[in-house]
């Protein structure tokens, strides 16, 4: 076969596929929602990349505990300059616990003028999900915005601001 007739069909192919207009992407975008995919020890969660300040990795830090804190405050750290408390995320869903390793993180989330950590086993990638893929729960948590299937992987989708805002009105943490 020539080099001419083998230009003349992937052009042909070319011409069948339907073409996207800049203004499609941008819809197809909008559509979309990214998100941090994240690990509790068996449990897969995604967050909403928009809340998520910063990611760190969990033994570069020197948490300072706190007395009289509840459970799952596991006390403080120094974040240029900045006192920001840190949460253990699988002790305030009650998951159970997984020891420390080198995939885990501390994902730094900003609500308001508020800043606060939360810990995680593992962080896996960055997302981008179909909004109306995101299915509501019968959970009676307002943290839990609902369930996304991600590459056949069953991900519950949570709200770090209400989990937050949560925590901070029964009185189990203060900024």
């Amino acid at each position: 076969m020539s080099d001419e007739i083998i230009s003349e069909n992937i052009l042909d192919l070319g011409e069948m596929l339907p073409q996207t207009t800049e203004e499609e992407l941008e819809s197809l975008d909008r559509d979309r929602i990214q998100v941090i995919g994240l690990n509790l020890g068996e449990e897969h969660f995604i967050v909403d990349i928009l809340n998520v300040r910063e990611i760190v990795r969990f033994s570069e830090l020197e948490i300072t505990r706190v007395p009289h804190s509840h459970y799952y405050v596991l006390g403080v750290v120094n974040l240029r300059g900045k006192v920001v408390p840190v949460v253990d995320l699988g002790l305030r869903l009650q998951l159970s616990i997984k020891e420390r390793d080198n995939k885990s993180r501390l994902i730094v989330v900003e609500v308001g003028d508020s800043v606060v950590g939360f810990t995680v086993d593992a962080v896996s990638e960055v997302l981008r999900v179909p909004q109306d893929s995101i299915e509501p729960t019968t959970s009676q948590e307002t943290y839990i915005v609902g369930v996304a299937t991600v590459d056949e992987q069953i991900m519950t989708m949570l709200d770090l601001e209400n989990l937050l805002n949560e925590a901070i009105e029964n009185g189990t943490l203060s900024l």
